[in-house]
């Protein structure tokens, strides 16, 4: 669930929603409905993120590691792919 959130706060934070004219509680209860999940303490949990002492992001960093790294396979193949027709 505080992966979740992480997410959803920095959705907000760049304004992902509605042109960022929308309130952190209003987009948790909004998201947490749509997708089935109890967001109900989300500022809690949001102040247990600030407190982390070594990677505020680290599900963030996580999604951009694993996306990444995704990507660099993809490309591979797409080279292999590329040099078998040759």
């Amino acid at each position: 669930m505080t992966d979740l959130l992480e997410l959803i706060y920095a959705l907000h934070a760049c304004d992902c929603f509605n042109d960022g004219k929308i309130a952190i509680g209003e987009l948790t209860n909004g998201l947490g409905e749509l997708l089935h999940v109890d967001l109900k303490n989300c500022y809690g949990l949001y102040g247990n993120i600030r407190r982390r002492k070594i990677n505020r992001t680290q599900f963030l960093d996580k999604l951009r590691d694993v996306l990444n790294l995704k990507m660099e396979n993809a490309d591979i193949k797409e080279e292999v792919r590329t040099r078998r027709k040759y």
